[in-house]
């Protein structure tokens, strides 16, 4: 939780809590009341409202119209016996509940600002692959997410933690029925990158490129946004690729999209039947790999964006984390066994299954 949402929640709870059992009347009731609606007013502007903190909000209301009332009226100060404050209790205990745990179970996460002398830049591209089907028997479709370092202007746009929210909320409704604004708040997280925005100035020196491969079932190509940027403000080109299947939905700008796809758990936890399974997904997210670096060879040639001439293939690096270790140590197992390569690969990271 961020700082006025607790400053909101806790006074609200205790506040409410107070005027159920106390017998003293309210004191400084117009300063407290002044009190909650600026915070609540610097929350909305600063910090930016959102679904989770409604349980908060009621109460919020609830308390300022008790406070109100026995302001105006001294006199009216209603369930005064203990049946009646235990009623109360009762009601108040699932509000104070959810006005703390909501929040909390849905946070809006800061990411640390990256380190490296470099502002970073972001876009998403949507990829089609022809020679390839998916599971649809339609031609095989990756979102690959590039972070870089950027040179920053004062109409330089923050870019969201999740670009396209809303085609990603969609496809979610499909599969789960969730209703499209429970994501909404995800756009209030700070990434501290910047939105395509202009290359940084390397007098011509080319980067680094290195690919990350996420996770299986929770993995998507923003959830290591904190690792993808703080590379790129250290002079690093990352490729983040979203694999279709394992990512937990791959959702596209023509609204398709491909869910989650459960090859392991149901299977029996041995080693030959697991690795038998895991062998041809894997094999799928090297060719996504390969495919993105045949793309991205393509826009380091094209003049109307900002890799142009930027992006040295001589050194490409790799790294995933969990499941997404496999594809990384296995395309740079193939690559060093091909000795005719005159590429520096190297896996940075790999963890979890297949590193």
């Amino acid at each position: 939780m961020r700082l006025f949402e607790w400053i909101i929640a806790l006074s609200s709870i205790g506040m409410l809590w107070h005027v159920i059992w106390s017998r003293k009347q309210l004191k400084g009731s117009a300063l407290k009341i002044f009190s909650m609606i600026t915070c609540i007013v610097l929350h909305l502007i600063v910090e930016g409202g959102r679904w989770q903190m409604a349980p908060a909000y009621l109460l919020c209301a609830i308390v300022l119209l008790v406070y109100v009332i026995r302001t105006l009226r001294p006199s009216a100060v209603p369930g005064k016996g203990k049946l009646a404050k235990i009623a109360l209790s009762t009601a108040a205990v699932p509000f104070t509940l959810l006005a703390i745990g909501l929040p909390v179970l849905f946070p809006v996460f800061a990411l640390n600002q990256p380190s490296g002398p470099y502002p970073v830049g972001t876009i998403t591209f949507e990829w089609t692959d022809e020679t390839r089907e998916s599971a649809s028997g339609k031609p095989r479709k990756i979102n690959v997410q590039i972070w870089y370092p950027a040179k920053i202007t004062d109409s330089s746009e923050m870019a969201p933690y999740i670009d396209k929210l809303p085609i990603l909320a969609k496809a979610m409704k499909e599969q789960f029925s969730t209703p499209e604004w429970m994501f909404n708040y995800l756009n209030l997280i700070q990434t501290n990158t910047y939105l395509k925005a202009d290359f940084a100035d390397v007098n011509d020196k080319k980067l680094p490129v290195v690919f990350f491969s996420h996770s299986n079932l929770l993995g998507a190509r923003f959830t290591n946004t904190f690792q993808t940027s703080e590379l790129a403000s250290h002079g690093y080109i990352v490729a983040s690729i979203e694999h279709p299947r394992t990512a937990f939905t791959a959702a596209y700008s023509d609204g398709s999209y491909v869910a989650f796809e459960d090859f392991f758990s149901r299977l029996p936890m041995e080693f030959e039947v697991q690795n038998k399974a895991s062998i041809p997904v894997i094999k799928d997210q090297v060719r996504d790999i390969e495919f993105a670096l045949g793309q991205m060879k393509k826009l380091d040639h094209a003049a109307d964006n900002p890799f142009a001439g930027k992006i040295d293939f001589l050194k490409i690096g790799l790294f995933g984390h969990s499941f997404g270790g496999a594809p990384s140590s296995r395309l740079y197992m193939i690559m060093s066994c091909n000795l005719k390569q005159e590429l520096t690969w190297t896996v940075l990271y790999t963890a979890g299954t297949g590193s």
